[in-house]
């Protein structure tokens, strides 16, 4: 029941951003099974939680599905949407307003600088 809100809810926040989204999931290898075992694991993890994600919405071409598996590895899955999702507008960037320019200080009160 969890699993599945949480699931629900990275849909939910998958679907507002229209980007890429990485599923990866890591499992941390044991000596009781070789290692490509445990690889196998960590992908059919990654597949299942695409489907899931899939069968909420999400187009599968948006999204990346990976598989780790490694000694002392820290054990989960993540989801990552873009990071260019989420950069500065180009407003942001720009220069100071001409009414702005001159200040020492945002604080109210300040006085302008002299020249």
């Amino acid at each position: 029941e969890d699993a599945a809100k949480i699931i629900a809810d990275i849909a939910e926040v998958a679907l507002i951003f229209d980007g890429p989204v990485e599923v990866a999931v890591n499992v941390r290898i044991a000596a009781s099974a070789p290692a490509a075992w445990w690889e196998q694991l960590a992908q059919t993890r990654a597949d299942l939680l695409g489907r899931l994600l899939e069968g909420r919405g999400v187009p599968t071409a948006r999204m990346s599905l990976v598989g780790r598996a490694a000694r002392g590895k820290p054990v989960g899955a993540s989801v990552q949407l873009d990071p260019g999702l989420f950069r500065p507008q180009e407003e942001a960037a720009s220069p100071a307003p001409k009414s702005a320019q001159g200040m020492r200080s945002s604080r109210r009160g300040a006085s302008p600088t002299k020249r």
